[in-house]
């Protein structure tokens, strides 16, 4: 038979380690929460509550996480330490920081930016 005190503390542990990983991942790529939620949609109190573990996370959301944060799933389930995995380059952060830029502006900009940032990369 089950111990569910046991259980449950070994399941709220877990959702705890698996929220600080989330918040490990967003910190190395230099987001603030509020920066991430504007990628994913989700709120910014929801995300923290998130990374605070006091919120259990559904497989959509994770999945969605791991898409704007570019690693798999199963890294931001992983309860192994992160050390093993580089902080991404330099220049993998600024494209981030000026992609979100670009999303608060009109889409008639987004559009000419866009196009401009294609002639330059077919031209190199």
């Amino acid at each position: 038979m089950y111990d569910t005190s046991t259980m449950k503390k070994k399941s709220e542990h877990t959702t705890k380690m698996i929220g600080r990983r989330l918040a490990v991942l967003r910190q190395q790529r230099d987001l603030s929460q509020s920066q991430l939620s504007r990628q994913t949609g989700v709120a910014q109190n929801m995300i923290s509550e998130y990374e605070s573990g006091n919120m259990r996370m559904h497989g959509e959301l994770i999945a969605l996480f791991a898409t704007v944060l570019n690693v798999s799933g199963d890294e931001i389930l992983t309860l192994n330490s992160l050390e093993e995995r580089p902080p991404l380059k330099e220049i993998s952060r600024k494209i981030m920081n000026r992609a979100e830029m670009l999303e608060d502006l009109e889409p008639k900009y987004q559009k000419h930016i866009l196009r401009s940032i294609d002639m330059l990369i077919k031209g190199a």
